[in-house]
């Protein structure tokens, strides 16, 4: 079964900003990927890089008050009317079942559902390292860690002998990728013990 994590904000090619209610607990997590249909019956998958708590006038009275009750707070944090945003770097997409990697041809449309991606599709994502360029070249956020959490999050759950096969053949991929960066490479391999 597919989880919501919500709607399309705004989108482009190379990233795309999801609204969701502030729901305690059911934030997704840094580095989770996740895919959305575009109106051509494309699946575009994404990583993502940042959750963003948004504050309003409310919110902001409520800072400044003397700790304020826990009912209070409750009340807000289920009845806000800012969404927490979620924003996404576009990863690849999949044409019926052929994975593509590198920024996809078309964005998602506003207001498309957004879900986390199945176990079936995150085994089929990350069977391959091409992303391996798109995610250490983005600008928007920390594409390291980005890409340590991702393998992570695609590793929860995991045997052990899975992992262990799993950061060899990555270590790898980055090693070609970062073979002239040494220091990078190295400081990448180090997160994921």
């Amino acid at each position: 079964m597919k989880q919501l994590i919500g709607y399309v904000l705004r989108s482009s090619t190379s990233e795309f900003v999801v609204g969701r209610r502030p729901t305690a607990g059911e934030i997704p997590p840094f580095g989770g990927l996740v895919q959305a249909r575009t109106a051509e019956q494309r699946r575009v998958f994404g990583l993502i890089y940042d959750v963003q708590v948004k504050d309003d006038p409310f919110v902001r009275q409520l800072v400044a008050a003397r700790d304020p009750s826990q009912d209070v707070v409750s009340d807000n944090r289920q009845r806000r009317q800012t969404p927490v945003e979620v924003s996404i770097l576009a990863v690849g997409e999949a044409v019926d079942s052929a994975m593509r990697y590198g920024l996809p041809i078309f964005a998602p449309d506003a207001l498309t559902a957004v879900n986390m991606a199945t176990p079936a599709e995150m085994e089929q994502f990350f069977s391959r390292f091409t992303y391996l360029d798109l995610v250490l070249s983005a600008s928007t956020g920390r594409p390291d860690q980005l890409l340590v959490a991702a393998w992570r999050n695609y590793l929860s759950g995991q045997p052990e002998s899975m992992k262990q096969a799993f950061y060899l053949r990555a270590g790898k991929a980055l090693a070609q990728q970062l073979g002239r960066d040494a220091v990078r490479l190295e400081n990448i391999l180090r997160q994921l013990h």
